[in-house]
């Protein structure tokens, strides 16, 4: 049996797009390690990263030398050479620091000697850290003062320690939004059970992926034939869909045919639609309208779908069994000509008026 895909999980990062950006991961970070706005998680977090230093370094005498029991997190600290310093640690008192450059997608270019001889602290009360989502190399020069942690490290040392009771329900989602992303974007070399299910079966699972392939090329080419009756230009996105286009109007009114379902399910299902886009959605109500008044009979689905640039006007769901899926050219010019071209003639007469 295949095994399930585990789906990634999309937070406020992926929808923001800030998922890449460095100042915001610095910024998050922060905001964790505060103790005063986080007096629970902040010394959490500072603790996992101390234990994955000492489990990369082998050496127990990291926590006793690096005390930060009152630890202040400081952003974007600036150096004496102007040099900014992403994440730092800092405990005066106990005269003990870490000093963390983060990295996601850029390369190495800071100045870690800068940062490190910023603080005029103990060597061995001292530890630099380039946190990464990839393992990377530390420059040899450094080599001696910074180690590498990868966010996902980071990341896996908190959950193993569990979630301590009694902090806020907000603080609890956001952390775990915050940990999903940053799993969405790391490496693993933990192989999950789809990659070894693979691996165990290469041969039938790469035949099985060129069925796949053949069979959404007889689809596709089941579409450019219906594309040729009608004398529309098909354009296909994504092996998902296919845009079918004339020259009249082509920007405005169209064909969309999604056929992923096809594919991707047990109960194999294609959507035609009317699709408008630029006058067309500029003119809705009026189409609409004219539509309705001029048509004898509709059958299709009315206004299913709005955005912002495009509007769905009229829908047909088909749902097919698989032995159909041999006369699906046939099944769509059908569909196309009995129930969609009176809609669409009456669209382009009403685009032609207003151009008129």
């Amino acid at each position: 049996k295949v095994p399930e895909g585990v789906p990634k999980k999309t937070g406020f990062f992926e929808i923001s797009g800030t998922e890449a950006s460095e100042t915001v991961n610095s910024r998050v970070y922060a905001w964790f390690l505060d103790r005063e706005k986080n007096p629970v998680l902040a010394p959490l977090f500072c603790d996992a990263l101390l234990l994955v230093a000492q489990e990369k370094l082998g050496d127990t005498s990291v926590v006793k030398h690096l005390v930060l029991e009152k630890f202040e997190c400081n952003l974007e600290e600036s150096t004496s050479s102007q040099k900014r310093i992403d994440i730092l640690l800092d405990d005066s008192n106990a005269q003990s620091a870490i000093i963390i450059e983060n990295k996601l997608h850029q390369r190495l270019q800071n100045d870690l000697l800068d940062y490190w001889n910023h603080l005029s602290y103990p060597e061995a009360q001292k530890l630099g850290v380039l946190l990464t989502l990839y393992p990377t190399e530390i420059p040899e020069e450094f080599k001696s003062r910074f180690i590498n942690i990868t966010h996902l490290e980071w990341v896996e040392a908190l959950e193993s320690t569990g979630v301590p009771s009694g902090i806020p329900l907000y603080s609890y989602g956001m952390m775990t939004d915050f940990f999903n992303t940053i799993k969405n974007q790391s490496t693993s070399k933990s192989m999950n059970d789809q990659a070894q299910f693979f691996f165990d079966h290469l041969v039938p699972v790469i035949r099985a992926k060129n069925c796949l392939d053949e069979a959404i090329n007889y689809i596709k080419d089941e579409i450019r034939i219906v594309a040729r009756t009608f004398e529309l230009t098909p354009k296909f996105r994504r092996d998902q869909y296919c845009y079918l286009m004339g020259d009249k109007h082509s920007n405005d009114a169209y064909y969309t045919v999604i056929f992923e379902q096809l594919v991707q399910t047990h109960n194999p299902t294609i959507f035609v639609i009317l699709e408008l886009y630029g006058n067309g959605v500029r003119h809705l109500d009026l189409l609409d309208k004219d539509v309705q008044s001029n048509l004898e009979s509709d059958s299709l689905q009315r206004v299913t779908r709005k955005h912002r640039s495009y509007v769905h006007l009229r829908t047909k769901e088909i749902s097919l069994d698989f032995d159909q899926v041999a006369s699906l050219s046939e099944i769509l010019i059908r569909t196309i000509r009995s129930e969609f071209e009176p809609v669409m003639n009456i669209v382009h007469n009403c685009l032609d008026e207003l151009e008129d």
